[in-house]
């Protein structure tokens, strides 16, 4: 019989049989496979980055105020998290085997920046990349970004926020090795040189790992001579992803393969609208399901209902037997539409104003005044959200994906009451993020779940949990003008209406100043016009909203790029050569455009019922520019190929950045497309890839995708890759539907459009 307890005024209900822990202290190494391939997925050595290995680096204590990021200022930010030798200690290690080790401090979810990072260490100390064996660090300040201030990926930031201290790091722990080799051959430190793996020099050639018990007792140097361009040999190559092989035979350890000693696995049942609670369920069906081990009901608003079992199958036929109803907020999406529309009819906060734009738009021959709408979009990774979690009275472990594991971390160390330090996170990779990863909700939940159960679990969200408990991409409304005179525009002026991803949860925290992310890419929009008006009205929204690959620039550049278009179409001028006017300051732009209009062959005579949509946009320290061919035959449109050029600076992978700018321009496109997530009573009214769709390999697009060369001053950081693609796509879509003789579009998705299928 189960026993019944009450807490909070709550039930759980829990078997008697179930073990109360699988033994005292951290786990022992965990056991990560997938049922059926019992042997192909083995994570050795948890607890430890690289076992039995010798660390380069002294562990000196840090200076107060870091170390700076390069000697002249060009290299970087910010200021290093720690003291050379810490950081070294911390990045690098000498294996058995004769390999460096490299701990990356990002999360892996498929942007790969294991390879990218290992690529820039490699190069800087001398050796080959199949010579660095990478894992992905936990939890620690000592690996926060300079660039961002959090150990967190984002924003397009992992490569050109680590760059500079990676390169600093090599170099520093190049200098030990080729220390030690002088002192042993009795020469000076400036004849030998580390390359190939081996320390050259008047004494010979040896292996570097030969060295590293020598090196280890040599402090490294805070200014380590760099590397030249011309001594650099794997950075700027084409190299496939480090672990592409096991990629393509399922070899990949994955967060959702990790496993425990005596774990328990948990479906979760959330309420579907904000601020629900659950009503009623049936414990006694859902123990009487063979496998299941308890059932444990939420311990405030919003927890979800939980049923653990030896299985995660087990656990979801658990939680159906168990039919939870729960109450909520019954908004729909006529309310919150209605709610942005408002927005838009308010005075705005303002935000940004040059010139006098009034006055330009009183003066004006015509105008192009808009009312652009985009609606709540879901995250979707392939990976649903899947953590494991070992809560004991003296610490808890974690092992997943986190897009910040130091946020991770702190979440449950708050939600448990522990010290930060009692918390350790094993990081896995991740099957895609775009932003969802970097909210915490899943480790909180799982750990909360083994407090109770005493035991290991292992949460996995179903994909219907999954996209009805997301952290969405807000909608956003706009009203967009443009005044024209003398064949272009004069002035630009935009009112943004929608909820702030900063305020969400926490009202006020902007006390009435616009929040940045919202107007992303507005306020210094690049082109060269003499009026600028922005402005944002706050419309908060019970529906939970968060980062969203690309941000606010997702939304921005669909309202800038589709008003510059539809201006264009106003004024009968070449959208391409409209652009080359006002881009004119802007050299990289211009490059990036000329590319793609010589790809897609821009300008020529095309047959009817096809079309050509054309737009540009920078973000993230890049430009992309985007070129995309509609074919249409009645109300149906397909998009045959997609063009798509990138100006980022320096490249560290050639073929990685176009795969991110291809990536990115599919991932724009599906949710241009199809992308939308609406309410009902409370609830998101999608389920699964059925009813929120996602671009399959029969439906994409070729993309075209190429990297244009642009010199920027020496020792710039690059710009970023992941993102980038995203902000543009949707207005040159909407362009080319147009240029095909379709309807201009405002409101996205296309497929809302009454009479148009897509």
């Amino acid at each position: 019989m189960a026993q019944v307890y009450r807490h909070d005024n709550m039930m759980f209900t829990h078997k008697p049989s179930a073990a109360r822990r699988h033994g005292p202290g951290p786990a022992a190494t965990a056991d990560v496979r997938r049922s059926g391939f019992v042997d192909r997925r083995t994570l050795l050595a948890l607890g430890s980055a690289f076992a039995g290995t010798v660390i380069v680096g002294r562990a000196f204590p840090a200076t107060a105020e870091g170390v700076a990021v390069g000697q002249d200022g060009a290299l970087g930010r910010g200021q290093l998290p720690g003291s050379l030798p810490q950081l070294v200690s911390a990045f690098l290690s000498v294996l058995p085997d004769g390999r460096l080790g490299f701990t990356c401090p990002a999360a892996e979810i498929g942007q790969g920046v294991t390879t990218a990072l290992a690529q820039i260490v490699a190069d800087e100390f001398g050796v080959s990349l199949d010579r660095v064996a990478v894992s992905i660090a936990g939890a620690g300040e000592i690996f926060v970004n300079p660039g961002k201030g959090t150990q967190s990926v984002g924003q397009s930031y992992s490569v050109r926020g680590y760059l500079a201290e990676l390169r600093l790091v090599a170099a520093a722990a190049r200098g030990q090795f080729e220390a030690a080799a002088a002192h042993r051959w009795g020469v000076s430190p400036a004849s030998c040189r580390l390359a190939d793996g081996h320390v050259e020099g008047p004494g010979g050639r040896i292996p570097f790992h030969l060295l590293s018990e020598d090196a280890q007792r040599i402090p490294p140097s805070e200014t380590p001579r760099l590397r030249s361009i011309a001594e650099r040999h794997v950075v700027g190559r084409r190299v496939p992803q480090r672990d592409s092989a096991d990629l393509v035979l399922g070899r990949t350890v994955y967060a959702i393969d990790a496993e425990l000693p005596g774990m328990l696995v948990a479906a979760v049942a959330f309420p579907p609208a904000a601020g629900g609670r659950l009503e009623r369920f049936d414990h006694t069906a859902a123990l009487a399901r063979p496998g299941v081990v308890a059932v444990l009901a939420p311990e405030a608003p919003g927890d979800p209902l939980a049923v653990l079992a030896e299985d995660w199958w087990t656990a979801r036929q658990g939680l159906e037997a168990a039919a939870p109803r729960f109450t909520g907020d019954p908004v729909d999406a006529a309310i919150l539409t209605a709610r942005i529309r408002a927005g838009l009819a308010a005075a705005p906060i303002p935000v940004a104003e040059r010139g006098n734009p009034d006055a330009l738009f009183a003066a004006a021959a015509d105008r192009v005044e808009l009312t652009l709408e985009v609606p709540f979009l879901a995250h979707a990774p392939m990976e649903p959200m899947s953590v494991v979690a070992d809560a004991r009275a003296d610490g808890c472990l974690l092992m997943g994906c986190f897009q910040s594991q130091t946020r991770a971390r702190d979440a449950v160390a708050r939600q448990l009451g522990l010290a930060p330090a009692r918390v350790e996170v094993r990081s896995l990779r991740g099957g895609g993020g775009f932003g969802r990863r970097w909210y915490t909700d899943h480790a909180v939940i799982a750990a909360r779940l083994s407090q109770r159960a005493g035991r290991p679990v292992k949460l996995v969200y179903s994909r219907e949990a999954d996209l009805a408990h997301d952290w969405y991409r807000p909608a956003f409304a706009c009203k967009a003008r443009a005044a024209l005179a003398g064949g272009s525009i004069a002035a630009l002026d935009f009112h943004l209406a929608g909820p702030s991803i900063s305020e969400f949860g926490r009202p006020g925290r902007l006390g009435g100043r616009h929040d940045p992310v919202a107007v992303s890419g507005l306020p210094d929009l690049p082109y060269d016009v003499p009026g600028l008006r922005v402005g944002w009205s706050s419309t908060p929204t019970p529906v939970p909203v968060g980062v969203w690959r690309s941000v606010g620039h997702s939304h921005n550049g669909f309202f800038l790029e589709t008003l510059i278009n539809e201006s264009a179409a106003r004024l009968g001028a070449d959208p391409l050569a409209l652009r080359r006017r006002l881009l004119a300051p802007h050299p990289e732009a211009l490059a990036v455009l000329d590319a793609v209009a010589r790809a897609a062959r821009w300008g020529r005579r095309r047959p009817a019922g096809t079309g050509l949509g054309l737009a540009v946009a920078e973000s993230y320290g890049s430009w992309v520019a985007q070129v995309v061919e509609v074919r249409r035959e009645g109300g149906r449109i397909a998009v045959p190929k997609v063009w798509a050029a990138i100006a980022c600076g320096e490249t560290i992978n050639p073929a990685m950045v176009e795969a991110q700018l291809a990536g990115a321009s599919l991932f724009g496109l599906e949710a241009a497309l199809w992308g939308e997530v609406l309410f009902e009573g409370g609830a998101a009214a999608c389920s699964n890839f059925h009813d929120y769709r996602v671009l399959t390999v029969r439906e994409a697009p070729r993309v075209e995708a190429q990297i244009v060369r642009w010199p920027r001053a020496p020792g710039a950081l690059p710009g970023g890759a992941g993102e980038p693609g995203v902000v543009p796509i949707a207005a040159a879509l909407v362009a080319a539907i147009a240029a095909a003789g379709g309807p201009w579009i405002r409101r996205l998705p296309v497929a809302a459009m009454e009479g148009l299928e897509a």
